[in-house]
């Protein structure tokens, strides 16, 4: 592998990284507002491509303790931050 291959491989997972966190941007904004719609409603509610980039999201917001899960029910979730006092939950680069 070449310093040209490296540069472009590590160009690549920085501009995913970039677009994975504005997902989960947009994901926080639209599930802040309404914690029940379906995975379909916040990918047009975000105006992402596809349902697997709003899962994802969510799946990071979890992780990082933004929003829970409210067991037995799929589409329930619970913003963990009021959305009065909500920041972002990924800091800005």
């Amino acid at each position: 592998m070449t310093i040209a291959d490296t540069e472009r491989t590590t160009n690549l997972f920085e501009r995913r990284q970039r677009e994975a966190v504005a997902h989960a941007r947009a994901v926080w904004v639209a599930v802040s507002s309404r914690p029940q719609a379906s995975i379909r409603e916040l990918r047009h509610m975000c105006g992402l491509g596809s349902t697997h980039a709003v899962v994802k999201a969510l799946q990071r917001l979890e992780q990082a303790g933004y929003i829970e899960h409210v067991a037995g029910k799929s589409r329930a979730r619970r913003v963990v931050v009021p959305c009065a006092y909500a920041h972002a939950p990924f800091e800005r680069s």
